[in-house]
């Protein structure tokens, strides 16, 4: 096994301790938290998604809606119950602790996630019969939004994907497109850099630099030790709000930031069709009259002239024009 997971998975082991648990076991769900907290931006508890039975070609499954990770209908019900036009997303995970890709578990892997959506011969035991259960619910009220999905399989290796491999990957994306039920699909071979990367992003704790042009100090409060208002540029925000880069060189949103937002961006609201099209067309002026405006919270701040360093930023207050 590489000697950075290896080392990475047994501080995993330590800070999650399992008697049951064997090391392929903790692999596998070090692997969903290194992909979901560190590459992709999400906040979940990666036992959950985790499958714990010897379920066919699938070591576990992400399914959330608005953000959050539902592992039953009730859950779901909850949440597609507030609002319209919910963004939702399946992320399915295969992981291997060899260090090599393997034809035959990669096909097994895209077998069981096509069944899922399908036949669902291959389903079997309680917590995929539950998550099924999730899935149905979304497709219930997907009458104007379809869900994204992604598939990640993991090795201790390269992730570097062959040729054969390759034609694998995009037969079967053609057969997921052929259903017709998503709206993106990405499938991925992940190798130990992007683990390593996402495990580091996920337990570090993090800090930024704002420029923070003429900030001005907010009036004192018995709860909050300073606080300014003011401006900043969209591009200020995306430097904090933009988590490691995945295989592909792609940054996504880091929505561990957002944990206590109230909604997720909307791209069906009409006021955010109404405000992006007006940035596209070159009208910026008046952005910073229609946009809500960001409230960040932030465990420390260092301030040196215009330029704020903050430790551990979250941004609490609605973000809804904000794209992913």
């Amino acid at each position: 096994m590489n000697p950075i997971i290896k080392a990475q998975l047994d501080t995993f082991k330590e800070k999650n301790p399992n008697s049951t648990f064997t090391e392929s076991d903790f692999f596998e769900v070090m692997s969903i938290f290194s992909l979901e907290n560190g590459i992709l931006g999400e906040n979940i508890d990666p036992f959950r998604a985790h499958l714990k039975g010897n379920e066919f070609g699938i070591d576990g499954v992400a399914i959330s809606i608005q953000g959050t990770l539902c592992t039953d209908a009730d859950e779901a019900e909850d949440i597609l119950s507030i609002g319209k036009n919910h963004t939702s997303d399946f992320r399915f995970y295969q992981s291997k602790t060899s260090d090599s890709l393997d034809y035959g578990n990669i096909s097994k892997f895209l077998d069981a996630v096509h069944d899922f959506f399908t036949n669902k011969r291959l389903v079997k035991g309680t917590q995929l019969e539950s998550l099924v259960e999730v899935k149905d619910k979304i497709y219930e009220k997907a009458a104007k939004t379809s869900p994204s999905l992604r598939c990640y399989y993991c090795t201790t290796g390269s992730g570097q994907v062959s040729d054969v491999i390759q034609q694998l990957i995009a037969t079967n994306k053609t057969r997921l497109v052929e259903l017709n039920i998503f709206d993106q699909i990405h499938i991925e071979c992940v190798g130990a850099k992007i683990i390593q990367n996402g495990f580091r992003s996920a337990t570090n704790s993090s800090s930024a630099k704002l420029n923070f042009q003429k900030a001005i100090t907010m009036p004192a409060h018995e709860k909050v030790d300073e606080a300014y208002i003011g401006y900043v540029p969209a591009s200020e925000i995306l430097a904090i709000s933009l988590g490691e880069a995945d295989a592909e060189g792609i940054r996504h949103i880091n929505r561990a930031l957002f944990y206590d937002n109230v909604r997720d961006f909307n791209p069906e609201s009409e006021i955010n069709k109404s405000i992006i099209s007006e940035l596209e067309s070159g009208d910026n002026a008046s952005f910073v009259f229609k946009n809500n405006g960001i409230t960040v919270v932030s465990k420390s701040i260092d301030r040196k002239g215009d330029i704020f360093t903050i430790e551990d930023p979250e941004f609490n207050s609605e973000v809804r024009h904000l794209p992913n």
